[in-house]
């Protein structure tokens, strides 16, 4: 894996990243990670996808991974579909497909409602349209209240590395893992919100095509949000839901979605290469 550095539109550092492409590509994907999470996290699934021929890049997000920015904070959430927008003019020579995970679900879905055409299409994997993760009513309202007051005032998150995945190792080293975190600051929070309601409301406008996987016993994000939002997207969705799977379904034991997911990806290849 090589590691270059860029900016994002506003100037912001950012970490991007080049597994090494097979000699002869299927096309270009983007790694977009979760929150509190990096680029690093998906080496695994890089490497499935470039033996599969497929050439692949990632961004550590800004306040994430190796990236500047404060962690788990955002000002804007239009600034993280900048960082997308820097990656794909930094890291590609081809509109690529985005593979999104969680919260990089949100932002890449977020990103397509106005840059559709720099994106041949959408894999997401449990992307965050809504939150199973209960949130006490206390710290939604702090969380608009000093989104005001004190924007950057971090809070923890929450979330529970054991309802990531059933896999004891992944847990371990996300535990364990330097570059993860386990806050959001009160910004982020009011951001993300007002992100989940603006794509939600635009599916139906949307027409590129999607593979989207999430876990029936994903703990973290409400799969019912997900399976709504792909009946109401305007472009051809195909959904792959193994029963029983946490959050990170990329993380997972077996091959319930890595095999149906690269499946997915050489027909869409198949398809653009008898369009052309």
């Amino acid at each position: 894996m090589e590691q270059v550095e860029f900016q994002s539109q506003d100037g912001t550092k950012l970490a991007g990243y080049r597994w090494p492409a097979p000699r002869s590509s299927r096309g270009t994907i983007l790694i977009v990670h979760g929150l509190a999470e990096h680029a690093g996290r998906y080496g695994h699934v890089a490497r499935r996808l470039t033996d599969a021929g497929w050439t692949v890049v990632a961004v550590d997000l800004r306040g994430h991974g190796r990236s500047d920015g404060k962690r788990g904070h955002v000002s804007r959430w239009a600034d993280y579909t900048a960082d997308v927008q820097a990656a794909i003019t930094k890291l590609t020579t081809e509109p690529p497909l985005l593979l999104a995970h969680s919260m990089g679900g949100l932002v890449a879905l977020d990103f397509v409602r106005e840059h559709a055409a720099s994106v041949r299409g959408l894999v997401l994997s449990a992307p965050l349209l809504g939150l199973l993760l209960e949130v006490p009513a206390w710290k939604r309202a702090l969380a608009v209240g000093l989104s005001r007051v004190v924007p950057s005032l971090a809070l923890p998150s929450d979330v529970r590395p054991d309802h990531l995945s059933h896999d004891r190792a992944v847990v371990d080293a996300y535990t364990s893992d330097p570059l993860v975190f386990r806050t959001a600051t009160a910004r982020w929070f009011r951001e993300l919100t007002k992100a989940m309601r603006r794509v939600r409301e635009a599916a139906p406008s949307g027409s590129l095509p999607v593979f989207a996987t999430w876990g029936t016993d994903d703990r973290i994000v409400d799969p019912l949000a997900i399976a709504a939002w792909c009946s109401a997207w305007g472009g051809k969705v195909k959904a792959v839901t193994p029963h029983g799977l946490y959050h990170e379904v990329l993380n997972e034991p077996g091959d319930e979605v890595m095999a149906p997911m690269i499946a997915w990806l050489d027909a869409h290849a198949a398809s653009a290469r008898a369009a052309k």
